[in-house]
């Protein structure tokens, strides 16, 4: 239960060992189980819907933590989210490539610093 609850969490802090394990594991998920039920759209897309659900969590809680404008949030949430789209219905397995898009995004997030104030 204390899973579940730390992953819909609104408030509080992500660091980036945290951060980089569950986006590691939304990306490895979503290959497996969307590779596992290729032929159902409904099932690929309540998949796509929690995944997409955590990561836009995860990455609020990331850009509070590094100190960075809820304007990057859109980037890696909503390429995540049509990338996999294309991929649920395209059912071409070279379309994976493309998750490259939303990992470059949620790279920046990663990196990101917390910007430290000058001490007066």
């Amino acid at each position: 239960m204390q899973l579940l609850k730390s992953l819909f969490c609104l408030q509080g802090f992500d660091n980036r060992p945290r951060f980089f394990a569950i986006n590691s594991a939304i990306y490895i998920f979503f290959l497996m189980l969307t590779s596992a039920f290729s032929g159902s759209y409904v099932t690929s897309i309540v998949f796509l819907l929690f995944f997409s659900i955590v990561l836009t969590l995860t990455s609020l809680r990331r850009l509070h933590d590094a100190k960075l404008s809820r304007n990057w949030l859109l980037a890696p949430s909503i390429s995540f989210t049509l990338v996999a789209v294309i991929i649920i219905f395209s059912e071409q397995y070279s379309s994976y490539y493309l998750l490259i898009i939303p990992i470059l995004c949620l790279s920046l997030i990663h990196i990101s610093e917390p910007t430290r104030q000058a001490e007066i």
